[in-house]
């Protein structure tokens, strides 16, 4: 009996994917993801693989799509998870948050209706970068020629992470007319059982026309020195600014409309030039808000 020569696709379950990939054409889906996804003409894609380190793992993810297509965010998770495919529009985008530590990475949407978190393993960061860097134009846009005007640095620029950090995140992109950075600064406190010591964490502001950015090695209320998370905001989301000296510590506050507020807290010994760096920022005429929103304590 004659073996047939034809070649035979095997439809293999996506969880069982082990690693991210670019998706460019319709022919590069998993075959058991939803039909109705925009397969045809989409701007960027990328896989991305079920994630289940373990019992303790800090997130355990299904397998996902995510495409952009026509100003539009499409992600959609494995048919198996019962969820809906989600269209975000990217107008309605006003933060991103990226997190790299160690073997964990994650981005996190915010939007006018709400919030999307896209945790995925750190090996996957290379097949991905494509499609973070599209998503990232939305809100720190390409730079289309040089700059002329040069910028304002407040604050310590020794750094070396920070420094990494911010070329990192303006390659290419709009550049910073004010810059602050604080590095980490060793605390100390006396208890009455002794004296305990805590690092705090290193900060950097970056303020363009459009955008402004915080990247910190802060995870919760620690220094973490093995990542960072990078925060990009859109300005006309911004509502309130507050600069508070504790004394040992002091805190820049920025407020935002639909995303959470960020509290920067530097050692005392940078408060003076937080606040430098602060009102720069509200006399720049960058930050175009009625003058009664803008507050220091």
């Amino acid at each position: 009996m004659p073996v047939s020569s034809a070649k035979v696709r095997i439809s293999v379950d996506s969880r069982d994917y082990a690693y991210a990939y670019t998706l460019r054409t319709a022919k590069d889906f998993p075959d058991d993801f939803p039909v109705n996804l925009p397969r045809e003409e989409f701007e960027r894609g990328v896989f991305l693989p079920m994630d289940q380190p373990g019992a303790g793992a800090p997130w355990q993810t299904p397998p996902r799509i995510l495409l952009l297509q026509e100003g539009r965010l499409f992600i959609a998770d494995h048919p198996t998870e019962g969820v809906a495919v989600q269209c975000l529009p990217l107008r309605d985008i006003v933060m991103l948050e990226f997190g790299r530590f160690l073997l964990r990475s994650w981005v996190r949407i915010f939007h006018r209706k709400g919030t999307c978190f896209l945790p995925h393993h750190t090996r996957d960061l290379a097949a991905g970068a494509e499609f973070w860097n599209e998503l990232k134009s939305v809100l720190l846009p390409p730079r289309t020629e040089p700059s002329t005007e040069r910028s304002r640095i407040f604050g310590h620029d020794f750094d070396p992470k920070l420094r990494y950090a911010e070329r990192i995140t303006f390659e290419n992109r709009q550049q910073p007319r004010l810059r602050f950075f604080s590095g980490t600064a060793l605390r100390r406190t006396r208890h009455w059982y002794g004296t305990t010591e805590e690092s705090l964490p290193s900060n950097y502001l970056g303020v363009t026309p459009d955008t402004l950015v915080w990247v910190s090695d802060r995870v919760r209320k620690q220094r973490d020195p093995y990542g960072t998370v990078a925060r990009y905001a859109s300005l006309t989301e911004l509502r309130e600014t507050r600069f508070t000296d504790f004394g040992s510590t002091a805190q820049l506050k920025f407020a935002f409309l639909c995303a959470p507020a960020w509290n920067v807290q530097v050692p005392g010994e940078h408060a003076e030039l937080a606040k430098e760096f602060l009102d720069a920022f509200l006399s720049g005429e960058l930050w175009l808000v009625q003058a009664h929103e803008r507050r220091n304590s």
